[in-house]
């Protein structure tokens, strides 16, 4: 089924939600317990069908990326050179000699390609660096804010920094006279936290034999896809509630590091519940310079309660965005996303969302993925085993005062 198509029926589930809660209140009651129980429904079937839509479009972009790097390894020689310059693993030759190891078809001569940079006595290769960044693409692309976080590929130890600013350079004053001095800025000011690539566990993904070395299926895309889904997941549940210890800082983990607690605004919401007013405390909490950029971020359980709230002339602040194959929502004129990680605990002083520019979360990926080829370990399961190493990544918020976090009010 096409975008549009399930867009137009999420549309129509929608609007029969909001007739029953006109009906009830036209009638100046609230809903039956049959009632509530269709309205349920309702949003639970439009949600499905939402995350339909929002699969289809990331497989759209999955199978883009694909093809532009397919593209790239087809490219005349004369056109490919600068790839050459990326290092031993960025070449053409490098490439087909990975895809071939990948589906078992390696010939001595490719193997000895895959040498380069790799532990020969281990038998791990370095995957080359046209997968490397074809996955992380792929992974960013079913991450709810993947497009809209800034990514950086940087090497296995390498380090991007103390990004942190803490402090922001002061106003500019006017000169006094031709005499007058210079004067000096102490407010710029970092933090202490360090964007450098955290480890994380060696993984092994098992294969059926004969599906790697079928003549027509693409190993390297179905590897892809295999990976990028665990990996995004992994990802995604990092940048919303990472700890920052041995691994990314969340956006909903209050630190000074990152988004400290004086960003958080619960005023006018109450213990149990987001309010119209509570949502515009939020929007006019962050600075109007980064509204362009800025969405909203909830848990679809935030988004139910959402939809039924009206602004003072009786008109739904929640938009449902149907327009050009669109899947994007508006509220308070801003779009929103949606992850199932973000928290979704309506109680006391519980953070239960998010309005910010997320390019000021960062994100750092290393590239260093090596792949061994586990051939004899599960042959008697018709199985090739593909164990994944040196896989490493970080992220943090760079700008507290880009995000704003939406909480609920003490008890």
């Amino acid at each position: 089924m096409k975008i549009a198509e399930l867009l137009q029926r999420r549309a129509k589930l929608i609007a029969d939600a909001r007739a029953l809660l006109d009906r009830a209140e036209a009638e100046q009651r609230g809903l039956t317990a049959e009632e509530q129980q269709t309205f349920d429904a309702l949003h639970a079937d439009a949600g499905k069908l939402w995350e339909r839509a929002q699969r289809e479009q990331e497989q759209q972009r999955l199978e883009r990326g694909l093809n532009e790097a397919l593209d790239r390894v087809l490219e005349p020689e004369n056109e490919r050179a600068s790839t050459r310059a990326g290092g031993p693993t960025a070449t053409p030759e490098y490439r087909d000699a990975f895809r071939a190891m990948l589906s078992g078809r390696v010939s001595p001569e490719q193997r000895a390609v895959l040498q380069v940079d790799s532990d020969i006595g281990g038998g791990f290769i370095v995957a080359s660096e046209q997968f490397i960044n074809t996955l992380l693409q792929a992974v960013d692309s079913l991450l709810p804010v993947g497009n809209l976080i800034r990514s950086f590929s940087v090497g296995y130890e390498e380090s991007l920094g103390v990004p942190t600013l803490t402090g922001d350079v002061n106003e500019f004053s006017w000169e006094a006279g031709e005499l007058t001095e210079a004067e000096e800025d102490t407010g710029l000011s970092f933090g202490k936290r360090e964007l450098k690539p955290r480890a994380l566990k060696r993984k092994t993904i098992k294969i059926s034999r004969r599906l790697l070395e079928s003549p027509r299926m693409d190993a390297e895309a179905l590897v892809i896809s295999r990976v990028s889904y665990a990996l995004a997941k992994t990802k995604e549940k990092a940048l919303l509630l990472g700890s920052g210890a041995g691994q990314p800082l969340g956006l909903f983990v209050a630190s000074d590091d990152g988004i400290p607690t004086s960003r958080d605004v619960s005023t006018n919401n109450t213990a149990t519940a987001l309010t119209f007013d509570g949502l515009i405390e939020a929007k006019y909490k962050l600075k109007t310079a980064y509204w362009p950029n800025a969405v909203w971020l909830f848990h679809p359980d935030a988004v139910k309660q959402l939809s039924k709230i009206k602004d003072a002339n009786e008109q739904y602040i929640w938009r449902q965005g149907v327009r050009n194959g669109e899947t994007t929502d508006l509220l308070l004129g801003r779009p929103v996303v949606m992850s199932d990680f973000v928290p979704n605990t309506f109680s006391a002083n519980q953070y239960v969302g998010l309005f910010g520019d997320f390019s000021y979360y960062w994100f750092a990926n290393a590239i260093s993925l090596s792949i061994q080829r586990l051939v004899e370990l599960y042959a008697s399961t018709g199985q090739v085993g593909l164990l994944f190493d040196r896989m490493a990544c970080d992220g943090m918020p760079v700008l507290g005062e880009a995000f704003v976090r939406v909480q609920l009010a003490a008890g």
